[in-house]
């Protein structure tokens, strides 16, 4: 039992002292950085490490999560180690540029050096063995197991280079002079004495690597996607988003102002390392699917908007440019996209929204539309069919189909366009009970639902198969009463055919052997007495059949019991409705 406890402790323990590590480093460079004037910051090639430190918190976080719910997992253990190697490079910058403020250096700036601009070289290494290992933990088998180690032994030759190359060498390289502030360091306590010509080619053929490296990781990631399952492919669509969203946020970059790089650094790192940790964990927690094309289509639409309005800027200030001066044509230009494109650009938005979404984001308008077509429908298949061309023109759907159960086991469907080779079902509930299905598009750039779209839908085609189950058990209580009618016609009949060839001649015949008893009376009593005794059975004989015809008239109970289950089941009983 102890020892069950303490396997169950240390993942906890080592989630907890990933995130405190980081977090405490974030923390130290945070009051470093602020310490240090930007004069010598910039004099001395280091940027602030709070950045570096954030991000790596990015990492740490989504990762000691991951390990606390999957402690032998590789990946996790990649996020956790890329984390906190990610902040202690931080911190590392923040106390170099805090160190060689002062004169002479206070000690550890020779170490915090070491730490930044050599050992953070293996931060390189990260990218590549997470794509490798995503999302079993295990390297890909076969012959792609040697390429696979072959590609991370390229990668790793600009951060051994760095590792051991001398300073001099390495800053010569780079494109300029060592700092003044660094020369009184121990800067090279792991370099190798070799000539320059060695060191430069080394250097060539490590930083060439890098870019190349990232292609037998990305191979084997679409090897591995077109090989797996649905499970697996699930899991790897939130790799897909992580770096859909990375290429974004980097054209982004192009178009916003230098400050906004280091945020998008931090929402990069992060969303990476959180759709890894989600993508292993707990797949299905989001329909990464939904996220994908969502993602796609704003993207599209921020993109068309964006270039609009970069066009209509640029337009107007090579109109104005010659008349007004610079300043004054950029803000006169500025101030026709702000009055007269402004709400071309909402309207332009607003529509491309529709062409991809549909009216969805005016539920008014899409419940409105269905009333009025509700309005101007009779039967319960004009009804449904309305409401599967409501939903196709409020969603921008190709096809949907609304189907509804009856309670005498019948299916009503209504059809709208032309069925495609997969589609997707959503229950119709009433009262607690399905009563039918909506089939929509599975694949598709509109068939993506929110939980507010399948929340309006349900409440537009419950509504709608109310109104067509009312109509169907309209339609059948009148067949109902039709069919009483009928019935009571018939049973009038059948009275009126008894009584006229059954109990009409026996009592007319009743009447002639009294008259003739009556004659012979006083002739002969006995043949008298005869035909009386015929005329009493004959009437008995009538009775009888008046009692059965008095009988017949009664209600059977399967009568009783079939009325009393077609009164529950209508709108006004007690069973549910469509």
């Amino acid at each position: 039992m102890e020892r069950v406890a303490r396997a169950r402790r240390w993942p906890t323990v080592a989630a907890v002292a990933v995130v405190g590590l980081a977090a405490a480093a974030t923390v130290t460079a945070v009051v470093l950085d602020a310490a240090v004037a930007p004069a010598h910051r910039a004099a001395i090639g280091v940027e602030a490490g709070w950045t570096d430190d954030v991000a790596g918190l990015g990492l740490a976080v989504p990762g000691a999560l991951l390990l606390y719910r999957l402690p032998r997992h590789p990946v996790a253990w990649v996020l956790c180690l890329a984390g906190v190697q990610w902040c202690l490079d931080g911190v590392a910058g923040s106390w170099l540029a805090y160190a060689t403020a002062r004169h002479p250096a206070l000690p550890g700036a020779a170490l915090a050096f070491w730490v930044f601009m050599r050992f953070g070289a293996w931060l390189l290494l990260s990218l590549p063995l997470l794509l490798l290992l995503y999302p079993d933990g295990r390297l890909p088998t076969g012959r792609w197991r040697a390429v696979a180690l072959a590609s991370l032994a390229a990668t790793a030759v600009l951060p051994l280079v760095v590792l051991v190359v001398p300073s001099e060498v390495a800053q010569a390289a780079a494109g300029g002079e060592l700092p003044e502030a660094f020369r009184g360091l121990d800067l090279d306590p792991t370099s190798v004495a070799l000539p320059t010509a060695v060191w430069s080619p080394l250097l060539a053929i490590g930083y060439a690597t890098v870019p190349l490296s990232l292609l037998v990781p990305f191979a084997v990631v679409v090897r591995r996607y077109r090989a797996a399952t649905a499970a697996v492919r699930a899991r790897m669509r939130w790799l897909v988003w992580a770096a859909l969203v990375d290429v974004l946020l980097v054209l982004a970059l192009a178009i916003l102002p230098p400050g906004w790089a280091t945020a998008a650094l931090f929402v990069a790192v992060g969303l990476t390392g959180l759709a890894v940790a989600v993508g292993i964990a707990r797949p299905q927690v989001v329909d990464i699917d939904r996220m994908l094309r969502g993602t796609l289509l704003y993207a599209a639409l921020a993109a068309a908007v964006v270039g609009v309005d970069a066009a209509v800027l640029a337009a107007t200030g090579a109109l104005l440019g010659e008349r007004l001066a610079e300043r004054n044509a950029a803000l006169f230009a500025l101030l026709v996209v702000m009055v007269v494109y402004g709400p071309a650009r909402h309207r332009l938005w607003r529509l491309g929204r529709r062409l991809l979404r549909g009216r969805r984001d005016d539920p008014y308008r899409l419940v409105a539309g269905l009333a009025e077509q509700l309005e101007r429908s009779d039967s319960p298949q004009q009804q449904l069919l309305a409401v599967a061309r409501s939903v196709a023109e409020g969603f921008g759907y190709r096809y949907v189909a609304v189907e509804v159960d009856h309670s005498d086991g019948q299916r009503l469907l209504a059809e709208h366009g032309h069925r495609p080779a997969v589609t997707q079902e959503l229950p119709i509930t009433y009262r607690g009970e399905q009563v039918g299905r909506l089939l929509l598009p599975r694949h598709g750039p509109r068939a993506s639902l929110s939980g507010r779209d399948e929340r309006l839908l349900a409440d537009v085609v419950r509504q709608a198969a109310a109104a067509a189950r009312a109509s169907h058990l309209a339609r059948q209580l009148q067949h109902s009463r039709e069919q009483l009618v009928a019935a009571r016609e018939e049973e009038r009949r059948r009275l009126r055919r008894d009584l006229h060839d059954g109990l009409g001649p026996s009592l007319g015949a009743v009447a002639l052997r009294i008259d003739t008893a009556r004659n012979l009376l006083r002739a002969s009593t006995q043949q008298a007495d005869v035909l009386l005794r015929q005329a009493r059975d004959d009437t008995a004989a009538a009775l009888a059949d008046v009692r059965r015809l008095v009988h017949d008239l009664r209600p059977r109970p399967s009568t009783i019991s079939a009325f009393s289950a077609r009164y529950d089941s209508s709108p006004s009983g007690s069973a549910p409705l469509a």
